[in-house]
């Protein structure tokens, strides 16, 4: 049975919003479970001018995002005039360049709201940081999650990182860092135009391990997710296009069967904005291993 959302299709009865999210595989083994699931992409702040994992669709890569300045990057004020990139220990303060705020993507591609911490929230789980010591835990989301603090040492000198707690206990590291140009607010003064500039930083996830020790590894290079590897021997490889920055095929490894690979073609074309030219990508099918595929028509992919 196709269930009641047979192509993934959930509608927002708040704002009436429409998106799908397809899963393409999950692989299940001793340790945190993990795939590959894709979700279109419909507000402002998450449309990259860069094409995203899988073109028009993201990939629900755990995360924590939000807007800011291209020119001071995703920094906080502690204290008038001073900027810092310690953007945990002071969640909450002024945050340089951006009046967004800062969301949690999930590996089912939800997304939560990041909150400060209230002092009466005293639950929170004591565990060590990434240099021996007790980490702050000064953030929560409304759906439980607890979120405590890395040193600049666990993100290779880009600023402090993010542990993310589920409320089973399985822990995310949050460390590597990248940022994308997304649309540019344009507004009227009179006779003058105002253009504000802005990127999408994601601190995206490195690591997840469960309550028993069992971990999953993210490879990354620079923007590009290129291997999920797990400590009981279960493997994903990814491919990237050269031409334009998507994934081209994925590839599942297992002990006990032969290599499956699943397949993406895209739309390619260029796109014309007030800085010059981009590279955009649609996702038009996705190709099973088995040669059976879901093609994909429009601008944010519909499935027939």
């Amino acid at each position: 049975p196709a269930g009641e959302t047979p192509f993934g299709e959930q509608i927002n009865l708040y704002t009436g919003e429409l998106t799908f999210s397809q899963t393409d595989f999950s692989f299940p083994g001793t340790g945190p479970e993990f795939g590959v699931t894709r979700f279109t992409v419909t507000s402002l702040e998450d449309v990259s001018q860069e094409p995203l994992p899988s073109g028009n669709w993201d990939m629900a890569i755990p995360r924590i995002q939000t807007l800011i300045a291209p020119t001071m990057g995703w920094k906080t004020m502690p204290s008038p005039g001073v900027q810092t990139d310690a953007r945990c220990t002071y969640f909450g303060t002024a945050w340089s360049g951006s009046a967004t705020g800062i969301t949690l993507i999930t590996d089912s591609g939800e997304s939560q709201p990041v909150l400060k911490r209230h002092a009466f929230n005293t639950q929170k789980p004591v565990i060590l940081n990434d240099v021996g010591q007790t980490m702050a835990v000064p953030i929560v989301t409304n759906a439980n999650w607890q979120i405590g603090c890395l040193t600049s040492a666990a993100t290779g000198g880009n600023g402090e990182g993010f542990m993310a707690v589920s409320p089973q206990g399985v822990r995310y590291w949050l460390t590597h860092l990248v940022t994308s140009k997304v649309e540019m607010i344009v507004e009227r003064d009179n006779d003058a135009t105002i253009r504000t500039f802005r990127d999408l930083a994601r601190m995206y996830v490195t690591k997840i391990q469960d309550r028993f020790g069992n971990t999953v590894n993210f490879t990354w290079n620079g923007k590009q997710l290129t291997r999920i590897q797990a400590s009981d021997g279960r493997r994903v490889d990814f491919t990237w296009r050269t031409d334009v920055p998507v994934i081209s095929s994925v590839t599942m490894y297992a002990a006990d069967a032969t290599p499956r690979t699943w397949q993406y073609q895209y739309y390619v074309y260029t796109q014309e904005l007030f800085f010059g030219e981009i590279q955009k990508a649609n996702l038009t099918a996705v190709v099973l291993p088995d040669g059976s595929k879901w093609q994909y028509s429009g601008n944010v992919g519909v499935a027939y």
